[in-house]
């Protein structure tokens, strides 16, 4: 079963683990993701290093993926967006896709501050689980995911 492992004030909550081999009930797995965002997790806590993951930016520059223009991504777990921003920031489209509206929420005030417009432009945020989601764009040329699954 996973657990909101320990927390501390200074962190806040802790995020859902759970060893390989456990039964996680989804529901309960969910609502500590929920709790979590919920509390106010900020930038620099636990997972979130408050950027995108370098290497992320290191293969879009490096062009081994091609011209990212008219190209679409799809970000699960997106927490901020960082990564998904990232891609739109090399040309993409990207949908960062979210459990928790906490999360989405967040991300769209980051996105909104921090990205030029014609980036932001490119990039959409949504509440949604990622094994029910289904994008009403269709198919997605790259999934980006660094500490999702």
């Amino acid at each position: 079963m996973p657990t909101s492992g320990d927390a501390d004030a200074a962190r806040g909550p802790a995020p859902p683990r759970a060893a390989a081999g456990d039964t996680v009930d989804a529901e309960q797995y969910n609502k500590l993701w929920h709790e979590l965002w919920g509390a106010g997790l900020q930038p620099g806590m636990h997972f979130d290093i408050g950027s995108s993951a370098p290497m992320l930016g290191r293969l879009l520059a490096s062009g081994a993926l091609g011209p990212m223009e008219g190209r679409s991504w799809l970000v699960p777990g997106c927490g901020r967006g960082y990564d998904a921003l990232t891609a739109a920031e090399a040309g993409a489209t990207a949908v960062g896709l979210d459990l928790s509206p906490a999360a989405v929420a967040d991300a769209e005030s980051h996105r909104d501050k921090a990205a030029p417009r014609e980036v932001a432009q490119r990039v959409r945020f949504v509440a949604g689980d990622f094994f029910a989601y289904e994008d009403p764009s269709g198919r997605f040329d790259f999934g980006y995911d660094y500490t999702f699954l």
